[in-house]
């Protein structure tokens, strides 16, 4: 049997803030088969991305390039140039909310890559009809676009981002060795050390999405009941300064320790009673897979991701977003049910055991990245698309979609974003 060279793969994402997707790329870099793949991970030149880098080190080769909007013209040519050198074969798209990873299909096209993969981390928030036809328009050349979750998947259908022959669900796995006999560090007992407990632990940064606000409000009611509980946040954000000043005005300082960012916060799981995610939307949380694999039941919002990970009533309680008083009535009812707590724990592991290792995730990857090159070969002596019977798109049509924005260069990820978070106010 002859040798295969391995195939030239690369992992991209333009994500300033890439940690469950920073995350799951590092999986992938670790326990994709390693003599099959030649790896090269492309990211923003971002300080914000050094701790990916440091993670996918050894695994893949890196190029820092900032690729965000059409903006950055100079790095777009430079990105397309590169994967030309490279001569990549798999060109891996990683997207944390809807809005980002545009400019990155378009330059993998534009270099002719033959197999390019989009991964869309979290569901369908844009809202713009404009901007929802230019990210159909470029997720369409695709060959396929992996969901995270089955949620994700209905939300990207729904808003006709994707095809239904382009969709497909590839759940997050987790490192499920690490749970195993796993104990509380003793830094971990020290720095929690005090008069509370249970305690109840939250692991997120700490921006709207997650939520924070609405189990900040209740926990007054949750004290009423069970006065010594005290609440652990790990984890930094932009909403920090907020929710703090608001903890002081509501006299919570005692009860709630901000801990801020730490290095493998999944150590800190087993002090924690149970854990609570009140986000107003998720992907499929990799916080949840941990506090599931640790052995942690789980309270949190009946929203996208969540409901495909926490069984209700048997790993967790789940109750409607940004509602504070459902919120408190069901972290009150786990603390007044020990036994039943356990026995949600008991189950939420197993589940994590069974359906959420890594390496069933990369296994199912390398499965999906082998029939596209295949698919892809077959396409080519037959002068057929990888995605269907059509011709396949002749890169000369790309520069006029490249630069088919409906949006002025003005609008980069951080503007859209906030705009996003008007609509959701609203």
């Amino acid at each position: 049997m002859s040798h295969q060279p391995p195939i030239r793969l690369a992992f991209f994402t333009d994500s300033l803030e890439p940690s469950g997707v920073g995350e799951v790329i590092s999986l992938l870099s670790r326990h994709l088969p390693a003599a099959r793949y030649r790896q090269t991970l492309i990211c923003c030149s971002d300080p914000a991305l050094d701790p990916l880098v440091d993670r996918c080190a050894g695994q893949a080769a890196v190029r820092r390039i900032t690729v965000r909007d059409d903006g950055h013209v100079r790095e777009f040519a430079e990105l397309v140039a590169f994967l030309k050198q490279e001569r990549v074969q798999l060109f891996h798209n990683h997207v944390g909310a809807t809005w980002e990873g545009d400019w990155g299909t378009l330059a993998a096209r534009a270099a002719g890559v033959p197999v390019v993969v989009a991964t869309e981390h979290l569901p369908c928030v844009i809202q713009r009809p404009g901007e929802r036809c230019f990210k159909r328009r470029v997720t369409r050349l695709a060959d396929r676009v992996i969901a995270v979750s089955e949620s994700v998947r209905q939300t990207l259908l729904q808003a006709e981002i994707v095809t239904p022959e382009q969709a497909v669900t590839i759940r997050n796995g987790i490192e499920l060795s690490r749970f195993e006999g796993l104990r509380c560090p003793t830094a971990v007992r020290e720095a929690l050390a005090g008069s509370c407990d249970p305690l109840i632990g939250t692991v997120g940064r700490m921006t709207e999405q997650k939520g924070h606000i609405y189990l900040l409000r209740a926990i007054p009611k949750i004290l009423a009941r069970h006065p010594r509980s005290g609440f652990v946040w790990v984890g930094d954000g932009p909403e920090w300064p907020h929710l703090t000043a608001e903890a002081h005005r509501l006299g919570l300082m005692d009860h709630i320790r901000f801990m801020g960012r730490r290095q493998e916060a999944w150590r800190w799981l087993p002090a924690f009673a149970f854990t609570v995610l009140p986000s107003l939307f998720e992907g499929l949380p990799l916080a949840a897979l941990e506090s599931m694999a640790a052995g942690r039941a789980i309270v949190g919002a009946r929203v996208c991701g969540m409901t495909d990970v926490v069984s209700e009533g048997e790993t967790g309680l789940l109750v409607e977003p940004r509602d504070s008083d459902a919120l408190a009535e069901a972290i009150i009812r786990l603390l007044d049910h020990p036994n039943e707590l356990f026995r949600m724990g008991t189950r939420a592991r197993s589940l994590a055991v069974a359906e959420f290792s890594v390496q069933r995730m990369a296994r199912e990857h390398d499965e999906l990245y082998e029939s596209l090159l295949k698919r892809r070969a077959v396409a080519v002596a037959g002068r057929l698309s990888p995605v269907s019977d059509r011709a396949v798109t002749p890169a000369s049509t790309l520069p006029e979609t490249r630069w088919a924005s409906p949006r002025p260069a003005a609008l980069g990820g951080c503007r859209r974003e906030e705009e996003y978070h008007e609509v959701r106010r609203q």
